[in-house]
């Protein structure tokens, strides 16, 4: 088993849900011998004092959209100041196409389905900045860094934009390319580099350019929308 520990903090206002969700988890990380800790809560707000704490910082926070009381969305909106780098999850009993378009604003990292949490949480658990291993032999590593998973979980919307300003290609030119505004490019990029870490918009187009995936790639993140026009 590898040293390193992937903190996850969880939040469902339904104790059962929070429960199964918790369980799921801690199976989808044994299940490639990884050593997880999970820090699970009903309460939005004992969620926003852990996320709080820099000397524990979450690798990911699974969130469960339809809270009482209060708005998933948002929460997951002022987590974005508390957990840079983490992965936010949204959770969801419903279609995750209804909430797709809170991914392309970059208020979630990714979404999951509540019914096929079990079988969709293991593909995210690379994304979230463990050394993991996957697929039907053990043995078998991953064999990319973090900010490459990461990657994976850019929409094919993000991808194009990214692409293009990696060739070198104006704003005005993206913009008029993806039939969206100036404006937009700057949110999309704002949600680009959140999903890496990092704060500079070169930093992201020397790690996009370095590993070569401006050299023809798919996207696992789906498609995106416009974003926030």
């Amino acid at each position: 088993m590898w040293g390193y520990v992937l903190r996850i903090g969880i939040l469902d206002n339904d104790p059962c849900a929070l429960e199964l969700i918790t369980t799921i988890v801690r199976e989808a990380c044994a299940s490639v011998r990884l050593q997880v800790d999970v820090a699970a809560t009903v309460f939005p707000t004992a969620l926003l004092r852990m996320c709080a704490d820099p000397d524990l910082p979450f690798d990911a926070v699974l969130l469960d959209i339809s809270l009482n009381g209060t708005s998933g969305v948002d929460l997951a909106a002022r987590l974005r100041s508390r957990v840079h780098g983490a992965l936010i999850v949204g959770m969801t009993a419903y279609e995750t196409s209804l909430y797709r378009h809170h991914v392309d604003e970059g208020i979630f990292d990714a979404l999951l389905d509540k019914a096929t949490l079990r079988t969709e949480l293991p593909r995210l658990l690379p994304s979230m900045g463990a050394p993991v291993q996957i697929g039907k032999s053990k043995s078998q590593d991953v064999g990319c860094d973090l900010r490459s998973r990461r990657l994976l979980l850019l929409t094919n919307k993000e991808l194009e934009l990214l692409t293009m300003s990696a060739d070198g290609l104006p704003t005005p030119v993206i913009a008029r390319s993806l039939g969206i505004r100036e404006s937009t490019v700057f949110s999309y990029r704002r949600n680009i580099k959140h999903k890496l870490a990092l704060d500079d918009w070169y930093d992201v187009l020397d790690e996009f350019r370095g590993r070569g995936f401006d050299n023809g790639w798919t996207s696992s993140g789906g498609d995106g929308g416009t974003g926030n026009e």
